[in-house]
């Protein structure tokens, strides 16, 4: 596995407010790519591909180590994030510093806006194309009535 490219060194606190020390590293301008092109429209609610979005977080974590004795321990497998993120907040905080670390123009608090403004002009979209197609398929006036009875009960 490469070496970890400008690492950086973070604490971060479990609910019951124990310390953990993680390593952050650059990805590398194609895995960079890659992530940045993927990532936000796979996260996206009822539009994303969460087994995507879960693959490139895992993507994402090969490159956060764990200090250990015998030098930093990568998140390399998803065995490995279980255990050294266990908590769902602590693996949220660690992708959001990651794409803060890797992409500082997305992640200065405005990423969720971001992806927010995203979801709100697809739906938009489709919500127009949807109307076209209505309309181009829709009869314009109803055809005449064949039974000239009117309705007793």
């Amino acid at each position: 596995m490469n070496p970890l490219i400008e690492p950086k060194e973070i604490t971060l606190h479990t609910e019951s407010g124990e310390k953990r020390i993680y390593i952050l590293s650059k990805l590398d301008c194609i895995e960079g790519r890659e992530f940045i092109f993927q990532y936000p429209i796979s996260a996206l609610p009822k539009l994303g591909n969460y087994a995507l979005n879960k693959e490139l977080m895992l993507m994402l974590m090969k490159h956060v180590a764990v200090p250990t004795e015998n030098g930093p321990l990568r998140l390399s497998t998803e065995g490995l994030v279980r255990n050294h993120a266990r908590e769902p907040h602590l693996l949220i905080e660690l992708e959001k510093q990651m794409i803060g670390y890797n992409f500082r123009f997305l992640l200065q608090e405005t990423i969720w806006p971001f992806l927010k403004n995203f979801q709100n002009q697809i739906t938009a979209s489709i919500i127009k194309t949807l109307t076209d197609l209505s309309a181009q398929f829709s009869p314009k006036a109803a055809p005449p009535s064949k039974n000239s009875e009117p309705f007793t009960a």
